[in-house]
């Protein structure tokens, strides 16, 4: 038919530790990721479903601007999704085909985050041949958070680790 289900399904815990030099904040982050790779129309898709504890600690900054805006120590939890439909001749080496991907989070008090938040990105990529084995590739995407609040329901600043940068949207 048009719609496979191979079980292939799996669930990922990490653990990172990451400084941020201009805030000079300490992350720490464990991620519980469920994985579920269907095809569909002959195409891969793969869904994936997460839950996020990150928790960030300052270690101070001589920069008192930062210090005003990066320095208290945050709890976020966050639940997301995201889809990806990949239509690419090769995963590592695409001549043609097209990569999507849509991500929505949701920052929640209700998981026990310091702040709430809807965060949806999207990114497409579509690559086709120039010449011989050589590929060229246009990628476009963004990234909208928005509803951002504290647990008082104060509208605050999105934190840097939940801001997008280029290079969120163009890796592939």
């Amino acid at each position: 038919g048009h719609f496979q289900t191979p079980f292939d399904f799996s669930t990922i815990a990490s653990y990172q530790v990451t400084a941020e030099s201009l805030s000079n904040k300490r992350y720490t982050s464990v991620k519980i990721l469920n994985e579920w790779k269907p095809s569909l129309f002959g195409y891969p898709v793969n869904l994936n479903t997460f839950l996020l504890n990150e928790n960030s600690i300052s270690i101070g900054t001589s920069n008192p601007i930062v210090a005003t805006i990066e320095n208290p120590n945050l709890r976020i939890r966050e639940f997301g999704y995201e889809i990806n439909i990949d239509t690419r001749n090769n995963a590592a080496w695409p001549t043609q085909g097209v990569f999507n991907s849509f991500q929505n989070t949701f920052g929640s008090t209700y998981l026990g985050s310091d702040i709430k938040y809807s965060r949806y990105t999207f990114s497409s990529a579509i690559f086709f041949p120039l010449y011989k084995k050589l590929s060229g590739a246009v990628i476009v995407g963004g990234s909208i958070i928005g509803n951002v609040t504290d647990k008082n329901g104060s509208v605050v600043t999105p934190p840097a680790s939940r801001r997008s940068s280029l290079t969120d949207i163009s890796q592939v």
